[in-house]
């Protein structure tokens, strides 16, 4: 995450990072503080974890919607919030 205002470079990363990254943190550019953090779930996680808020979208599972927003503050990538509306489903069906 980059915040200008402080002059700020927060680096996530799931699992050991490469030299280059942990050199990168130890000797940003001037002007700039940078920090290494441990994010708390790989690419992969979090391709896996869409993919399954997509699929019960599509099932109708979601009957709600999903915000998307981002990044997360945790290093937890792109924000999604599933919002189900439990009642969409009886309304649905009352409606047969």
């Amino acid at each position: 995450m980059v915040d200008p205002q402080q002059g700020r470079l927060t680096v996530y990363w799931n699992g050991p990072p490469p030299a280059r990254v942990t050199d990168l943190v130890a000797h940003p550019p001037a002007g700039i503080g940078a920090d290494l953090r441990q994010a708390p779930y790989s690419p992969a996680q979090l391709r896996a974890a869409r993919d399954r808020l997509v699929e019960a979208a599509v099932r109708g599972d979601a009957d709600g919607g999903v915000d998307i927003g981002g990044p997360g503050t945790g290093g937890h990538g792109a924000v999604r919030h599933l919002h189900p509306d439990p009642g969409a489903r009886d309304r649905e069906d009352a409606g047969r």
